[in-house]
């Protein structure tokens, strides 16, 4: 009887300690990823106004900027008249219509990336 209580205990530990890895495991995965939420407060932007990414999108747990990859086009994936700068900011010089801005970032030491988009209105001043 001595025997099965240790074997019982042995095993309520070694599956105690496989839980508390796998939650700690789990907890350190998400710490490490880049957390993106879009923005709803800008609907409509002005051409000749320059904006920042972070205008359109709350980003936490970033380590630096240098895993950003941002994408502004319009709703039918062309690029003209969008000057995007090497630290986010973008204007829109010319024309009218949708605008979809993406973000994809991610740490250094990231299990993965994670990607956000929001689409927003070009008016003409």
């Amino acid at each position: 009887m001595k025997k099965s209580h240790k074997a019982c205990l042995f095993v309520v530990i070694a599956v105690v300690l496989f839980v508390g890895l796998g939650l700690y495991l789990a907890l350190d995965y998400t710490r490490r990823c880049v957390k993106i939420t879009p923005k709803t407060e800008i609907s409509e932007i002005e051409v000749g106004k320059t904006y920042s990414i972070e205008d359109f999108f709350l980003i936490e747990r970033e380590k630096n900027t240098d895993e950003r990859i941002i994408r502004i086009t319009w709703a039918d994936g062309s690029s003209d008249n969008i000057e995007i700068g090497e630290d986010g900011r973008f204007t829109v010089t010319e024309g009218s219509g949708i605008l979809v801005i993406s973000l994809d970032d991610r740490n250094a030491d990231s299990p993965e990336s994670t990607e956000a988009s929001v689409s927003v209105t070009v008016r003409k001043q």
